[in-house]
């Protein structure tokens, strides 16, 4: 048997850089199993920037997206490892902040924060 090809390893690398997906559909997704939903959720936390905030916190806030499946908007979870709004690091935020419009969260501070040093907000 021949070795393989570098279009046939490169091939290989693709799919396991994908998570070795196979195709386990039936029925009418018998053609696509594990292809149905192929865009992953996506959460970026647009304020604070790390690194780049020069002017005072004023809110968090975040941005969701999932083009197939769509989000759970309960299932949001936000937390800061330090005190905000009155809330004890570790605190669930993401009731004191409302989506403001589709797949755009935020979290308006009751004070804004002037000096952020090395601070962690956490979103999931």
């Amino acid at each position: 048997m021949p070795p393989l090809s570098p279009d046939e390893k490169l091939t290989f690398a693709r799919w396991i850089d994908l998570g070795c997906p196979i195709n386990t559909g039936t029925g009418d997704d018998a053609n696509y199993g594990w292809f149905l939903d192929e865009l992953r959720p996506t959460l970026t936390v647009s304020s604070p920037r790390q690194n780049l905030n020069s002017t005072p916190l004023t809110e968090i806030r975040l941005g969701v997206a999932d083009a197939d499946s769509g989000i759970n908007e309960a299932t949001l979870s936000v937390k800061a490892d330090f005190v905000l709004n009155g809330a004890l690091p570790g605190t669930e935020l993401s009731q004191q902040g409302a989506f403001v419009s589709p797949g755009v969260f935020s979290l308006p501070l009751v004070k804004s924060v002037s000096n952020l040093g090395i601070q962690h907000v956490t979103a999931r």
